[in-house]
């Protein structure tokens, strides 16, 4: 039997603790799990412990996102020291990119003395700063090509893994004819990367739509973009035809989400959506911007229809799709497909498999 120790975050209202909740969930039962609390933002002795707690397993699996360690930068890089007290082989799976160090000198105008100061600071660490991180894992697993093509230019291909992302259980399917028409929705978090403000002037034109935004802002800077949707909805007029719900539990959001004839993401980037798919979970029909994460996901089958990168074409291309009620079902019945496929059950697979081999000399070596 090969131990696991699975290091993620145990708080409310966040994607990648209910990502890796359900994972975790899911493994196969060779595989015997040690849990251990992502600290977060604690103090040294509390990421001391948590990497003594996963010394107990033969494999490691952490899981990123960069809000998660703070900040990675020279000289308070939490995710590198995190990584080298472990002193076991390492599998993480990438929520998100590994951000990069650049100078500022290449980039910010005007330029000033404490940006020179910086760049001074950072000198020694600008070269081969991702690759260096990249090489601190035995196995990276990705949900974009994006992200696999970085780690495998770093690290080679046979170190980095491409999921697409899992699907989760749900208690609810979207029916066509249950669905209310000119009605369209969005799920997960309220955040600026997610482009609503460009989904704005559609539905101004639009004035039979109406867009149920399911779900709540997750931090204090999505707050203040929540706020400035609601202003400039008030501003157009538009309040009683766009309803942001606020935090719901789970099945109030699906129950409210496949009332929707049609999930529509106008995201301005992705590396993976959890949003997404949920909405593939519930076999909606989805509309999302086309980006490479998402076109990816239409190549592995998920149905979404891919709306253009230039917002002031999304309307032409929502009326299409919305007035297209077998191109609906069509792209339901894809969805559907995609979520017995594509399940937590089956990425957990994967990752066992990839958990057991690393293993394998990690023993050896201790034997």
């Amino acid at each position: 039997m090969t131990s696991l120790a699975v290091v993620w975050p145990r708080r409310a209202r966040c994607g990648v603790a209910d990502y890796a909740r359900t994972l975790a969930e899911s493994f196969p039962p060779d595989v015997r799990l040690v849990v251990v609390d992502l600290p977060e933002h604690g103090p040294p002795s509390a990421w001391r412990a948590a990497a003594a707690a996963a010394r107990s397993a033969d494999v490691v699996h952490v899981h990123y996102e960069n809000a998660l360690f703070g900040s990675i930068k020279p000289y308070r890089d939490r995710f590198a020291r995190f990584l080298r007290a472990l002193h076991r082989p390492c599998l993480v799976t990438l929520h998100g990119p590994l951000p990069p160090l650049v100078a500022r000198w290449r980039e910010q105008r005007p330029y000033r003395a404490a940006d020179l100061m910086r760049d001074l600071a950072y000198l020694p660490f600008f070269a081969g700063w991702q690759r260096r991180h990249y090489r601190l894992a035995e196995h990276w697993v990705v949900h974009t090509p994006e992200l696999e093509a970085d780690v495998a230019g770093c690290v080679g291909a046979s170190r980095v893994t491409r999921l697409p992302h899992p699907v989760p259980p749900s208690r609810r399917r979207w029916r066509l004819e249950e669905a209310e028409a000119g009605t369209v929705t969005t799920l997960g978090f309220v955040k600026p990367h997610k482009g609503y403000d460009d989904l704005i002037a559609v539905f101004a034109e639009r004035p039979s739509w109406r867009w149920v935004l399911a779900g709540a802002p997750q931090d204090e800077p999505d707050e203040a973009y929540a706020r400035g949707l609601c202003a400039e909805l008030q501003r157009r007029g538009m309040g009683e035809r766009v309803t942001l719900t606020g935090y719901l539990e789970r099945d109030e959001i699906e129950r409210r989400a496949v009332r929707a004839r049609l999930a529509v993401f106008p995201f301005r980037h992705a590396s993976g959506s959890g949003s997404i798919a949920w909405a593939i979970a519930l076999a909606m029909p989805v509309a999302a911007t086309d980006l490479p994460s998402v076109r990816a996901l239409v190549e592995a089958g998920a149905g979404i229809a891919l709306l253009p990168a230039d917002p002031a074409r999304w309307g032409e291309a929502l009326d299409r799709v919305l007035d297209d009620a077998e191109g609906l079902r069509a792209l339901a019945r894809r969805n559907a497909e995609f979520a017995a496929r594509e399940t937590f059950a089956a990425c957990a697979a994967r990752l066992a498999g990839i958990a057991r081999r690393l293993a394998q000399p990690a023993r050896a070596r201790r034997s």
